[in-house]
């Protein structure tokens, strides 16, 4: 019961009842009791209960599902059933999260997810997503963000940031890129001056890397790096992963996030995790794209999966997404916040050296990918796709 500062819900008889602070009294716990519910206000009240039952911290309802990350444990810990795919979840605001445990989904659930945030996941509920797209870091400000004067769509930032002329950017002979239609992916770029850009970069040759950084791509337009569209009817802004990821077997472009939806949504059973590059080696004259996954302790990777997952990417999103290989890793390097890594595999599988970055938390495990520059033998040696 240490978990516990607060007890939102129990049961005293056959009524439940909400909030009040827990006590250990005599080894028994009791409760001060509050009259109403969180939905719609509680009123103190001097009478004190015995604690019967623990019940869910909140009822379940058809519109929002709260998930925290550790609610299991604190759950586990009062020995409470904790079902495969719990109804709800919540988390005490002191608690700690931990990074790598899994928030399993029932696989019914998945495509009706309007967004995932830390803490929790939305499902059907019409709210706008507040959080701003496309840095806040880099230039202290967003690209894309939300916008309370618009109506509500699923997916995609609200709308643009005022101030700042974005336009999605294709590559062109004259290295001067051209705008891409409505609709259509391509980099994230501010086609002139906006107020929170950087002036330049702090240090010895800042002027220098701050244009390798963000000018060098296209002749004068800031190139932030992200590989994003903008929708033809709503003008939402999406983000569909980074542009040095972004995957162009045959010249049709998409981001490696197309991929991982479709593993997510119908392999979270068996794939722990997944990385999806591209591979273009001197000797080659296309671009090939490989899929590794990560398996959970309790599944195997065999062909027949891998068979599954092309089927399921080609009937998803289409024959052009499929990958050419598809191969069993023991783990996908992320950095030290945790987020995936793609450009050093995509780099190393391709035969270029690279020295790993300070920023990644197993730097390590990029030597297990090395073997996979020479994708015919790894191919002939686990399954040819």
């Amino acid at each position: 019961m240490a978990a516990f500062q607060n007890l939102v819900r129990f049961a005293v008889g056959d009524r439940a009842h909400y909030r009040g602070l827990i006590e250990a009294v005599d080894g028994k716990y009791k409760v001060q009791r509050f009259d109403g519910t969180p939905f719609d206000g509680v009123v103190k009240t001097n009478e004190e209960h015995e604690v019967e039952t623990l019940l869910s911290p909140i009822e379940n309802t058809p519109n929002v599902i709260y998930i925290g990350l550790n609610y299991k444990a604190h759950a586990q810990e009062s020995k409470l059933p904790v079902p495969t795919y719990p109804p709800v979840f919540t988390k005490p605001a002191d608690a700690l999260a931990g990074p790598f445990e899994k928030i399993e989904i029932h696989p019914d659930a998945q495509p009706l997810l309007d967004y995932e945030g830390e803490l929790t996941v939305i499902i059907r509920q019409r709210c706008q997503k507040r959080d701003g797209g496309g840095s806040t870091s880099d230039i202290a400000g967003c690209f894309g963000t939300g916008n309370f004067l618009l109506p509500v769509h699923v997916g995609g930032c609200a709308g643009l940031a005022l101030g700042i002329p974005v336009e999605v950017y294709e590559p062109s002979v004259d290295s001067k890129g051209v705008p891409d239609a409505d609709g259509e992916a391509g980099d994230l770029v501010a086609t002139a001056a906006f107020p929170i850009m950087p002036v330049s970069f702090w240090g010895q040759d800042g002027n220098k890397r701050y244009h390798k950084a963000y000018f060098a791509e296209f002749d004068g337009v800031w190139t932030h790096g992200d590989f994003v569209s903008i929708h033809p009817i709503t003008k939402q802004l999406f983000f569909h992963g980074r542009a040095d990821g972004v995957l162009n077997p045959s010249g049709v472009r998409f981001g490696s996030s197309e991929i991982y939806q479709v593993i997510e949504s119908v392999f979270s059973s068996e794939v722990e995790d997944s990385l999806c590059v591209g591979q273009r080696r001197p000797s080659d004259n296309d671009e090939r794209v490989i899929l590794f996954l990560k398996m959970k302790p309790n599944a195997a990777f065999s062909t027949e999966l891998a068979r599954r997952v092309r089927a399921a990417v080609r009937k998803r999103l289409s024959a052009r997404h499929v990958p050419s290989y598809v191969f069993p890793t023991p783990e996908i390097p992320v950095t030290v916040n945790f987020k995936k890594v793609e450009l050093p595999v995509k780099k190393i599988i391709s035969g270029i050296h690279i020295q790993p970055s300070s920023t990644l938390a197993y730097p390590e495990c990029l030597d297990y990918y090395a073997q996979y520059f020479d994708i015919e033998k790894m191919a002939a040696g686990e399954s040819k796709l």
